[in-house]
């Protein structure tokens, strides 16, 4: 093995060691306690608002594992994403969580293109060519969304889950409630998680070792 492949494979496996996301995941039941204080429609959007962070967490976290076997072994980004614990028939766990904290971040960007349309009175108005445009294809007054890749990605995904669909509220909350058959609230629920994207990362190193 030379040194450079072995420097290679020190720098993947230093990417586990994240601290942010061990600690996030260490502190998330605390702050479910705490929103478990709100009056309830704030306290489900703010509990939605958490599993999105700990998803762009978990994303991050990816991109920067993907990022360096990228680097020891040419392959695509969303194949290495598709590898690991699979809990859903079609997409693996680190797939779901991907798309949810793409859901997470652009989903309001989405809602003010769906309302591009504006009236003579300065009304804003509904595009009737939004879901045409949202599935990638040319419509009058919107561009495909493929300058948008991912985005389109996601939305193609929430919407051919029978489980969620773009604009329905508590979308992260079904994802993570399909990997783990509820809603993570323990300090247990959330070291599985972690396990899992561990196992996930433990998958790629085999691919590209």
């Amino acid at each position: 093995m030379t040194a450079v492949l072995k420097t290679k494979q020190a720098r993947l496996r230093a990417v586990e060691n994240d601290v942010l996301l061990d600690s996030l995941c260490k502190s998330a039941p605390l702050m479910i306690e705490e929103i478990s204080k709100l009056p309830e429609d704030d306290a489900a959007d703010a509990y939605e608002n958490l599993l999105g962070m700990v998803a762009v967490c978990i994303q991050k976290h990816c991109a920067r594992t993907a990022s360096r076997a990228i680097d020891m072994k040419k392959c695509k980004d969303y194949y290495l994403r598709s590898l690991g614990p699979k809990t859903h028939s079609k997409y693996s766990d680190i797939e779901l969580i991907h798309h949810a904290a793409n859901y997470w971040k652009h989903e309001s960007e989405w809602q003010i293109i769906n309302a591009i349309n504006h009236s003579p009175d300065g009304e804003w108005k509904p595009n009737p060519d939004w879901e045409t445009a949202m599935k990638g294809k040319e419509s009058s007054s919107i561009k495909p969304f493929s300058i948008w890749n991912e985005g389109t990605k996601t939305r193609k995904v929430f919407n051919a889950l029978s489980e969620t669909s773009v604009g329905s509220s508590g979308n992260i909350r079904t994802i993570f409630e399909m990997i783990f058959g509820c809603v993570p609230t323990t300090e247990a629920d959330f070291q599985e998680l972690r396990s899992r994207v561990s196992l996930w990362s433990e998958a790629v190193r085999k691919e590209v070792y």
